[in-house]
């Protein structure tokens, strides 16, 4: 039986494994969802009824009041307990909502129950508009608590918008409310004062509400409840006020349904399961102007000249209100212009402008350069062109990730700008290639000297996230001449820069004729590369290491040539480079590897020398695949060669960048036994003091230290100090490039057991080192070295 975790179940139905704990919270989460809609659904239809039973009983009696302050105690009571649920700013907002309701309560009563006891109305002013006059002021709180809590970014432009709104509604308010109550006769001036009071009470709530519809899209279920009770609330103290103005208001009409309808509204609000979360931040909406919003400010506009054309009696007031709503208007017209030329200035420097580095992107650079070479009275060495590219910024990625190569390129792009002079433009074209534009007199003579500066300051190691990385520069240099066209400058620039590339990299190259050959060349050799490991192209021939006492072949080194079909042999300097730009050098190295070690097995035991050694050179891109430690026991265990005789050999230069992973690869190398080459020693980066740090085995001291070595005093000391070095180390030295006899003398002199060189031996073939071992004759005295025919003898240098 399949055993089942706890918290999985196995739906035999879709054949697939379900997470039990993510199912459940999404079935409960979907079954809250249902409960909220049913409850809201039933409290609405509560209130609807409620709303509806009071018209159908007797109007201004006692069933109807205790009705409409049931409705609110209700209201006040569902207050209260979002109160208890909600925390923060919520619980505020919910607190001043809850007193605003328990003053509403307590001034309904009396306004209710007054007259009904005594038969006579309430007097006005009372203490009962006390109590409403301080609900609007509660509500006025919750509601300005709730316009901070939904700041947006346009925080002018939304004033702006609900002033022009507001200003609207003013006029109308003025015109239907407030002006008659200013000019009525026969009340005192506290009932003038308390009359004004109210409409501007609502004013202000419905200022507040305007800048909520206005703050943002963000509006939870009970805050869009909410909202609309006020908006019930507001067109309740409206209606009433004309109702007061023209003498038609009476208790029990179409006001008291629309008060009860702003009650029930808060109820299910203040019930409702998002109520904890009544504040909210919206999300960010920008600048966008929504459609509600133009309705709204359009209608603002022209409340002030239709009720001047139905009304002239308050012409001064309406007037002055729709010059302020004017001006507003103009206001808002010329920041909205602003924004827009902002905007517009904003999108043309994003257009030519580098996202990552700030620096000019591709087309604004071709746009320069186009501008440039517009002027035919330019002379020809006033404008100049380099390319830049990075080399080895692979790795960067590969290793560190791209939020690294990213920092990287910030630091070349700033880099850069202080290598440039002022009024040359510098841009990055994409990826890791970057241009520089160099204009004025002598400008091809100027841009060398930038060129130099680039790949001087890009020399220098950077820190990326505590990792010390080291990324080099190679440019190529193109100089204004009988081009006419960007294109062609610019794939100048191209061509020197890839021909600084296979020269080295982290140099300046600068365009000629030639190199436009070489390029095509390197190019063409590139395609023909794809093919040279499928085709069988490629041949492995061993050099010899022999015992320098007895002269007896003691290892091998495969070493990989290109029998290219038009070419003829090619040695490894005219493709290994090109192999490591296009990744082929793995396909390469796992194809020497399998040659070499089933060769190496078949001469151990067909001569009986289970100590032969082998050498394979190794790349760094080998050693950053993962696997390779893996890659390299499973070839030697299907060859059945053991690991002791397989020598990996790698150059200083892999041990340039801690963060590459060599040092890692070779010691999961080592730990099966293999054994670790640091080949053309003291050409690379390391120093002697280095040795006792790396993981190696042997040393191969480089044959520009031999060479010299029957001539030079200094290179002699320097040999015999690293054979000295690596003794006290317990390491092995085999000195390369060995072709005279006195460099022989010298070498066994200080201690050399073993070397290289063709005074033994030139690099031959499998069937030469098969026929080196069947005459088992010493390789140091000239007239014993065996000869071989052409086919059998690879002529080709190390």
């Amino acid at each position: 039986m399949e055993d089942m975790h706890p918290n999985h179940v196995r739906s035999r139905r879709r054949g697939r494994l379900v997470d039990m704990p993510a199912a459940v919270g999404t079935q409960a989460r979907w079954q809250e969802q249902v409960w909220a809609v049913r409850v809201t659904a039933l409290l609405l239809l509560t209130g609807a009824a409620c709303i509806a039973v009071y018209y159908t009983l007797p109007s201004a009696g006692w069933a109807q009041a205790g009705l409409f302050v049931s409705v609110n105690l209700a209201a006040m009571l569902a207050a209260w307990r979002a109160v208890v649920r909600a925390a923060g700013v919520n619980r505020f907002v919910w607190t001043c909502i809850a007193t605003a309701l328990t003053l509403a309560a307590a001034a309904n009563v009396p306004y209710y129950g007054i007259p009904l006891v005594t038969g006579d109305p309430l007097p006005f002013p009372s203490p009962a508009d006390a109590l409403f006059l301080a609900t609007q002021l509660c509500l006025i709180v919750a509601l300005i608590r709730l316009v901070r809590e939904r700041r947006r970014e346009d925080r002018l432009g939304d004033l702006l918008d609900t002033a022009i709104v507001v200003l609207g509604g003013t006029s109308l308010m003025w015109q239907l409310v407030i002006g008659p109550v200013v000019s009525a006769a026969g009340m005192s001036p506290l009932g003038h004062l308390v009359a004004v009071a109210y409409p501007v009470g609502d004013l202000f709530v419905f200022a507040m509400l305007v800048r909520l519809v206005f703050a943002g899209s963000h509006r939870s279920p009970s805050n869009q409840f909410l909202l609309t009770g006020i908006g019930f609330l507001l067109a309740a103290d409206v209606l009433l006020a004309v109702q007061v103005a023209n003498g038609s208001y009476a208790t029990g009409g179409p006001v008291d349904g629309m008060w009860m309808a702003y009650y029930v509204m808060f109820a299910v609000a203040a019930l409702h399961p998002s109520a904890p979360v009544l504040c909210g931040r919206p999300s960010a909406t920008g600048h966008r102007i929504t459609s509600v919003r133009l309705v709204l400010m359009f209608a603002a506009v022209l409340v002030g000249p239709l009720l001047l054309t139905m009304d002239q009696s308050e012409v001064h007031v309406i007037a002055g209100v729709s010059v302020v709503v004017f001006a507003l208007v103009m206001t808002r017209m010329a920041g909205l212009n602003r924004r827009l030329l902002s905007a517009g200035s904003e999108l043309e420097k994003r257009a030519s402008t580098d996202a990552l580095t700030g620096l000019a992107n591709r087309a604004a650079f071709r746009s320069r350069l186009e501008d440039c070479l517009a002027g035919t009275e330019r002379r020809v060495d006033e404008l100049a062109v380099l390319f830049v590219d990075l080399d080895d910024f692979k790795h960067v990625n590969d290793k560190l990730g791209h939020a690294a190569g990213d920092a990287l390129l910030v630091v070349v792009a700033d880099r850069l700008r202080a290598t440039m002079r002022s009024g040359d433009l510098v841009a990055r074209l994409g990826g890791d290639e970057f241009a520089i534009l160099v204009q004025g007199p002598r400008a091809a003579d100027e841009a060398d000297a930038v060129g130099q500066r680039v790949v001087a300051a890009l020399a220098e190691p950077t820190c990326i996230n505590g990792t010390v990385v080291h990324v080099g520069a190679s440019v190529g240099l193109a100089e204004y001449g009988r081009e006419k066209d960007s294109d062609d400058l610019m794939r100048n620039a191209d061509v020197a820069m890839y021909s600084a590339k296979s020269r080295g990299k982290s140099r300046v190259e600068r365009y000629d004729s030639a190199l436009q050959d070489a390029v095509a060349d390197r190019l063409a050799l590139r395609v023909d590369l794809l093919e040279a490991t499928t085709k069988e192209q490629l041949v492995v021939v061993y050099q010899p290491v022999v015992d320098l006492v007895t002269g007896c072949l003691v290892g091998v080194e495969a070493l990989v040539r290109w029998q290219h079909p038009t070419r003829g042999l090619l040695p490894p300097s005219t493709f290994i480079d090109l192999a490591e730009e296009t990744g082929d050098i793995l396909a390469i190295g796992s194809w020497v590897l399998g040659v070499a070690v089933k060769d190496l097995r078949v001469w151990q035991r067909r001569h009986d020398l289970p100590e032969l050694m082998l050498s394979v050179n190794v790349s760094m891109r080998q050693l950053e695949e993962p696997d390779f430690a893996q890659q390299v026991a499973a070839a030697l265990g299907a060859a059945g060669v053991d690991p002791c005789t397989f020598v990996l050999e790698v150059t200083e230069s892999h041990f340039a960048d801690p963060a590459g992973g060599a040092a890692g690869a070779l010691a999961a190398l080592r730990a099966i036994g293999v054994r670790v080459a640091l080949d053309d020693f003291g050409t690379g980066y390391s120093c002697i003091a280095a040795l006792r740090t790396l993981p190696v085995d042997i040393i191969k001291i480089d044959r520009c230290f031999i060479s010299g070595s029957d001539v030079s005093q200094p290179d002699h000391v320097l040999v015999e100090a690293i054979v000295d070095l690596a003794r006290r180390l317990g390491m092995d030295v085999v000195p390369e490039g060995i072709e005279t006899h006195d460099q022989l003398q010298r070498l066994q002199q200080i201690g050399c057991r073993s070397g290289q060189g063709f005074l033994m031996s030139q690099p031959v073939s499998g069937s030469g080192i098969e026929a080196l071992l069947a005459t088992k004759s010493p390789l140091l005295v000239p007239h014993t070295v065996p000869t071989f025919s052409k086919a059998t003898l690879t002529c080709a240098t190390e």
